[in-house]
């Protein structure tokens, strides 16, 4: 398929729509948007849902009925809660008098075009055939690997143009890995970060939990000798432990909620306070917490009571 601009090229036209019967008030601005020229195919060739009416025929040609397709997002910006399938639109406010309207005859699903994120712009398209551009680009599905085509794509367009040259060719998974390059960059700093953050807080939670065993060293003597089993002092010296590492993942979390809103320009379909994130991170801290505390007990437990009680 054939079209004027390549997602996530940073390609792109705008332009302010005139739509019939749409009243601009404060509350209604003058609508705005991305315009699209593209082929019949484009559609079933990135894989866009048509969701009502029809997408663009070969018989839309200069002589017919001059038709556009627009996105889900115009149809809530524009049509409201009318049904915008005959609706008309125009991309030039001021020109209907020497122009003639756009009737709309389909309406898809919207595309991301220019980046991952925030990427809300009501999309317009028309149809090459009756609004043909200078320039543009080609837009080739394949079953198998994208590159493994480019040697017969550059044969059949030098068998139709000799002086017609091949450049710039991508695939739409390195167009999108390149758009989201800087984030991508930011995000694995961070989970770097984040990994030695969880490795010191093990440590400083194993060092601490140690440090308190050794103090209760004295007492463990003393109830072991008294008769309590190394169960039960294994228990006592968790429940201890953990309540801390609860107060202090507690607090943790309670800070996280505050500042993980720094990261919402960074993140892509997920919340700052993401529930399953914050959880995981949750349990693992405290799971780091019980094994910080375990170990230290079960140690202090295998000791001999004597040598317990004669330390100070």
């Amino acid at each position: 398929a054939y079209t004027s601009q390549v997602p996530f090229t940073g390609q792109g036209f705008t332009t302010i729509f005139n739509v019939d019967g749409f009243v601009i008030d404060d509350a209604h601005p003058r609508p705005w948007g991305q315009v699209r020229t593209v082929s019949p195919g484009y559609f079933e060739t990135l894989g866009l849902p048509l969701i009502e009416g029809r997408l663009f025929e070969s018989s839309d040609s200069p002589a017919s009925l001059p038709v556009i397709v627009v996105d889900e997002v115009a149809v809530e910006s524009l049509w409201l809660d009318t049904d915008p399938l005959g609706g008309r639109a125009f991309g030039q406010p001021g020109s209907e008098d020497t122009q003639p309207w756009f009737n709309v005859v389909g309406v898809i699903g919207h595309a991301r075009q220019v980046g991952l994120v925030e990427d809300t712009q009501l999309q317009v398209y028309f149809s090459s055939q009756q609004n043909p551009n200078n320039g543009g680009s080609l837009l080739i599905r394949t079953t198998g690997d994208p590159l493994a085509m480019v040697p017969a794509v550059r044969q059949a367009l030098l068998e139709l143009d000799s002086d017609q040259p091949l450049g710039r060719i991508n695939t739409m998974e390195d167009l999108i890995a390149a758009s989201i390059g800087g984030r991508r960059t930011t995000m694995i700093l961070l989970v770097i970060f984040a990994g030695f953050a969880v490795i010191l807080a093990a440590l400083g939670i194993y060092g601490v939990m140690s440090e308190m065993v050794g103090e209760k060293t004295r007492e463990i003597g003393i109830r072991m000798a008294c008769g309590a089993g190394r169960t039960d002092l294994i228990q006592m010296v968790l429940r201890q432990g953990m309540i801390l590492a609860v107060i202090g993942t507690s607090a943790g979390l309670i800070a996280a909620l505050f500042l993980t809103g720094l990261l919402r320009s960074q993140l892509h379909e997920v919340s700052p306070t993401d529930p399953l994130t914050l959880g995981s991170v949750t349990i693992l801290i405290i799971l780091i917490g019980g094994i910080s505390t375990f170990l230290p007990a079960l140690r202090a437990a295998r000791m001999d009571p004597v040598i317990c009680m004669r330390r100070e």
